[in-house]
């Protein structure tokens, strides 16, 4: 709204009064804001067909991600990608190591949600 206000040189209330008028939908400000950070489109791009190794990373990570909304603790979220080269594997928490997995992007998350759900809909 204010990037066309400020194209037709009028207020923001003048577009929200043109938009309420013809019932045109608003953004929300996050989503504004989304658009905003990334004019080309999505920072990612998520593959249509999977191998059987990137299936077992999305069921993976999506498992590390339900773990993380029923509230388990951190420190137990995990997943083993990376060995630690810096101390034996004997004194290791894990012999493979650990990563941890944050979503910082509105999509990615909504995608992983619906992914998630589609799962646990299989299982259950």
């Amino acid at each position: 709204m204010f990037d066309v206000a400020k194209v037709f040189a009028v207020t923001p209330a003048t577009v929200i009064y043109w938009m309420k008028k013809y019932n045109l939908g608003r953004r929300s400000s996050s989503e504004s804001a989304y658009v905003k950070q990334n004019p080309d489109g999505d920072p990612f791009k998520i593959k249509d067909k999977l191998t059987d190794k990137d299936r077992e990373l999305l069921l993976s990570g999506l498992m590390l991600y339900w773990a993380a909304m029923l509230g388990i603790p951190r420190q137990f979220i995990s997943v083993n990608i990376h060995p630690d080269k810096r101390s034996k594997v004997s004194e290791q928490w894990s012999k493979y190591g650990i990563a941890r997995i944050e979503v910082r992007n509105v999509k990615l998350k909504q995608w992983i949600d619906n992914s998630l759900k589609g799962y646990l809909t299989q299982w259950i």
